[in-house]
């Protein structure tokens, strides 16, 4: 007997570890459109999480020889896709400034200008986690991922992992997507304000014209990792290979790199004044 949640839609047996996939949990409207299938396996996670340590000078030296994996898990994760046709304005306040010289006065002169951009914007497999149990923030974090490998959803490629169906539907996911929308929109239309000293933002908008929506399922590897009795999580793109989490600091390290970098600020400020003198 399997005991699960209800989102569960694949696991493992308790007892004799077999893969087992839930079909009638998959069934009407929670039987996925398309998935990515996983590309990296486990011993890719377990490599990609220590070279990331390898990266961080600030990590305590014994923290990829005393922290312990506890477990590494395959989860294919519920998406909504979105596809977007978007209407976006921006208004701002530019400054020019230009400075000239007459006889021994110099004169700074700053110009205001009323700045306004519209544009028309169209967003394609925007994704949105749609597990209540992943954190937003990490599923996000893990993007981008190449939806040129999307396939036809089969059941087969849940076999040997984890799955969930969704349990965030794509109505409660739709602030989500606003935002994520109204955040890159305005970037775009700021990209275009150009020849400008600074730029006050006054106003923006991003209004949704048409949506459309895909469930989608997608591979993600999950770490768990104790140190010192803590616990860490780490999140691996099941197709990509990046990874995201966050990893111990060494107080000590950190302290010892400000000293260094205060001592190489004071020799520059001491050499500079006497090249002064």
């Amino acid at each position: 007997q399997l005991i699960t949640d209800d989102s569960t839609v694949a696991t493992f047996c308790t007892f004799c570890g077999s893969p087992t996939v839930l079909a009638g949990r998959l069934e009407d409207s929670f039987e996925p459109k398309r998935l990515i299938p996983f590309k990296l396996d486990k011993k890719a996670a377990e490599e990609a999480l220590f070279a990331l340590c390898r990266k961080k000078p600030l990590l305590p030296k014994d923290f990829t020889s005393k922290a312990h994996i506890e477990k590494v898990t395959g989860i294919y994760v519920p998406f909504w896709l979105h596809d977007c046709y978007v209407n976006a304005s921006l208004h701002a306040q530019g400054n020019r400034v230009s400075v000239s010289v007459r006889g021994d006065t110099e004169y700074t002169r700053t110009d205001v200008y009323d700045v306004v951009r519209e544009g028309a914007l169209t967003y394609h497999n925007l994704p949105t986690d749609a597990s209540k149990k992943m954190d937003d923030a990490m599923m996000d974090a893990l993007e981008p991922f190449s939806f040129r490998e999307l396939r036809k959803f089969d059941m087969s490629y849940l076999s040997g992992y984890f799955a969930q169906r969704y349990d965030a539907d794509k109505s409660s996911c739709y602030q989500r997507m606003k935002e994520r929308i109204e955040e890159s929109a305005e970037q775009q239309l700021r990209k275009s304000c150009t020849g400008y000293a600074g730029l006050n933002m006054l106003s923006h908008t991003a209004d949704i014209i048409k949506s459309t929506d895909e469930y989608v399922m997608l591979p993600v590897w999950l770490l768990y990792t104790s140190y010192h009795g803590k616990d860490y999580l780490f999140a691996m793109n099941g197709q990509t290979g990046k990874m995201v989490g966050d990893l111990p600091l060494s107080w000590l390290r950190a302290a010892g790199l400000t000293a260094l970098i205060t001592a190489a600020i004071t020799l520059l400020g001491t050499i500079g004044g006497l090249l002064l003198c």
